[in-house]
């Protein structure tokens, strides 16, 4: 409309240009109309929908097995060259119509094409995992598995729902001959022994082919043995577990050698030695358990600090104790202080000392000297009067973390005896249990713990705790519950503040595969974080090499990754200096080398077998990668190149023609108009 009103207007009411032959005439408001038509067209502004068409070709995962075990047994560089030329194969046989991406299966399955066998972990299942993360929604048509079916870490492959959607070709690789070999299988010890005890360590012995030869088994230290025992393989296929009692004779962290002797003619030599690291330590706490007179209560807290072999228990009567507190970390005193001559020496005793005190309150306990734990009696009951009371835990309790069990055991166990009447609590204590009186919930606390003046104390008004323990066993059929609320309390008050104004946090244990990281914090004397100065690290090996490094700055800390270090036992010391005076913190550590690859080297066939059937894949063997190839390319492999639409809206002013368009439209009519001499 409105094009065919502006060229009427323009070339028909306009006499000068209506003279014009009509050739021309309609020639020129033709142009006009189109001009002023498509212009007003776009002010509309028109979109314009259209499919973007884009055709993917199928995607193969090749995944090939880069862990020690393919290279341990028999000519290793053989092997390995083997393996590499026939990884090599399979990637240029199936590229060209396929988009081909390559990964080294290991610890993780990373992008990649080098192999170098050194991967000592093996996870199957998890490099599954990362291929279905990596390709979900997307075109996988199918993933080429080269192992030998050895893993050690992670599920169980075969069993894995297969949430790739594409079948697993597995190309075995290894020698599943059971070869002459005796190795250490497994081998276990307690991570922690303490100074002067003794500890148990286990192995488990294996052998093959070796039926009627004798071995020696031992466990030595620094090069002398402390254990040894001859090993006869009775069978072909030969296993038998070995005990050793060892005494911790040496602090620190300890590294003990297991080995059996290498026989003639032996596949593996590498699994014949495994090695552990034991922490031996001198600074076992101990805790002084103080009676008034026998009890079931004492027994049990006894047994529940021992559950922890952290602590060492004292247990001893008022009337029989005639020293002091100051050789203990922690005294739990059980209704004392009291009336008795001995209460009184052990109040005197208690009112001297700074060693944290927990006391349990009974009908011996002398109310009055209660203050010094945070509570107060406040009004007395009937002489010898007392409540059957359980307990709620308090939600709001912050010390530390109490399990959810506690608050079910304390409200479900048989009642302790508390002295009746009202109780106050100090400013500087906080309450973890409150006394419930049959349904009711009262404000009067039940355990209430304190840290005041350097000195933390606890203390619970009511005696028969014993009958929790017992309780927890029968609900439970166990004494853990009980044991671990108790170590709870115990911590919290035995432990001793770090007031260091430089302190280095490392490991005490790596793994060889695995970087060591240290992190460090400095405060000035206010005690504020600082990480101005340089804080240097010093590592020495066993053989006196040392390792220097510097500490990097992150936020107000210091932190410092020292990388993978040679299986040893290591120290460290680390110094700064602050204000002119030199501050250092030391320690030690063990790096634990990596031998799950040599434990087992039977190749595992029939995995790789299940993996492939489960999958909807096939098991190929070497020499056989031809087959595996057509396999893959021919009608069986089901491999399609998948179109992906994707609907596309745009303005049609994005259209770079429209422009000429309209240029050409103009132009043409200008020419016109000039050449025809009517402007």
């Amino acid at each position: 409309m409105a094009g065919l009103l502006f060229a009427g207007l323009l070339y028909f009411r306009n006499r000068a240009i209506a003279e014009l032959p009509k050739t021309a005439l309609w020639t020129l408001s033709a142009l006009r109309f189109l001009v002023i038509t498509l212009i007003t067209f776009l002010l509309l502004g028109p979109l314009i929908r259209y499919l973007d068409i884009t055709v993917k070709p199928p995607i193969i995962a090749v995944v090939a097995d880069n862990s020690t075990s393919l290279v341990l047994g028999g000519d290793s560089t053989a092997n390995a060259g083997k393996i590499t030329d026939l990884f090599a194969q399979i990637r240029q046989e199936i590229g060209g119509e396929y988009d081909v991406a390559t990964y080294l299966l290991g610890d993780e399955l990373t992008e990649g094409s080098e192999l170098s066998f050194s991967e000592p972990i093996t996870d199957i299942s998890g490099a599954f995992n990362s291929l279905s993360d990596r390709y979900a929604n997307r075109n996988l048509g199918a993933i080429i598995l080269l192992s030998d079916g050895i893993y050690n870490r992670g599920s169980n492959p075969a069993y894995l729902n297969n949430s790739l959607n594409a079948p697993v070709y597995t190309l075995a690789l290894g020698d599943t001959l059971i070869k002459r070999d005796a190795r250490i299988a497994e081998a276990a010890a307690n991570r922690i022994a303490f100074l002067g005890n003794s500890f148990p360590i286990e192995a488990i012995i294996e052998a093959d082919k070796l039926k009627g030869e004798t071995a020696r088994f031992s466990i030595s230290q620094a090069g002398a043995v402390l254990f040894s025992e001859d090993v006869t393989y009775s069978k072909e296929s030969f296993s038998t577990t070995i005990r050793a009692v060892i005494e911790a004779k040496s602090p620190g962290l300890q590294r003990y050698t297991l080995s059996v002797t290498i026989l003639e003619e032996e596949s593996i030599v590498v699994n014949n030695q495994v090695t552990l690291f034991i922490e031996i330590l001198d600074d076992r706490q101990e805790v002084l358990i103080l009676g008034n007179s026998p009890h079931p209560d004492i027994k049990a807290l006894r047994e529940a600090i021992v559950s922890n072999e952290n602590y060492q228990v004292e247990v001893a009567l008022a009337s029989q104790f005639d020293g002091d507190f100051s050789d203990h970390d922690l005294v739990i005193l059980h209704q004392l202080p009291s009336n008795t001559a001995d209460g009184r020496r052990i109040e005197k005793i208690l009112k001297n000392s700074e060693v944290p005190v927990w006391a349990i309150v009974g009908n011996q306990t002398t109310m009055g000297g209660l203050s010094i734990f945070g509570v107060n009696y406040l009004t007395k009951g009937r002489s010898n009067s007392f409540n059957d009371v359980k307990g709620i835990a308090n939600s709001s309790f912050s010390l530390f973390k109490v399990s959810d069990g506690i608050n079910s055991l304390a409200q479900d166990a048989p009642p302790l005896q508390v002295p009746f009447g009202q109780w106050s609590v100090s400013k500087s204590s906080e309450t973890l249990l409150y006394q419930k009186v049959g349904k009711i919930q009262t404000s009067d606390p039940l355990l209430v713990l304190q840290s005041l003046n350097n000195r933390k104390t606890a203390a619970l008004l009511g005696e028969g705790i014993w009958r929790w323990r017992l309780a927890d066993y029968a609900r439970n059929e166990s004494h853990e519950l009980f044991d671990s609320f108790v170590s709870s309390i115990v911590q919290f008050l035995a432990v001793k503040e770090d007031k260091r104004l430089f302190r280095v946090f490392g490991p005490e244990m790596a793994m060889e595969n695995e970087s060591v990281l240290f992190r460090a914090e400095l405060y000035n004397p206010s005690y504020e974080s600082v990480n101005e100065p340089d804080v240097e690290l010093v590592i020495r090996s066993e053989d006196g090499t040392e390792f220097p490094h510097f500490f990097s700055r992150t936020g107000e800390a210091y932190r410092l990754d020292a990388g993978r270090l040679p299986a040893g036992n290591y120290t460290y010391q680390a110094s700064v200096i602050q204000n002119g005076q030199s501050l250092s913190d030391a320690g030690s550590f063990g790096v634990k080398p990596f031998a799950l690859e040599g434990a087992r080297l039977r190749a595992d066939h029939r995995l790789l077998q299940r993996i492939a059937e489960n999958s909807g894949g096939e098991l190929f063997y070497p020499g056989e990668e031809s087959n595996l190839i057509s396999r893959i390319k021919g009608p069986e492999g089901g491999l399609k190149p998948v179109s992906y639409s994707n609907e596309i809206f745009s303005t049609i002013l994005n259209f770079r023609w429209i422009f000429f368009i309209l240029l050409l439209l103009l132009s043409g009519e200008w020419f016109f108009r000039k050449y025809l001499g009517r402007y």
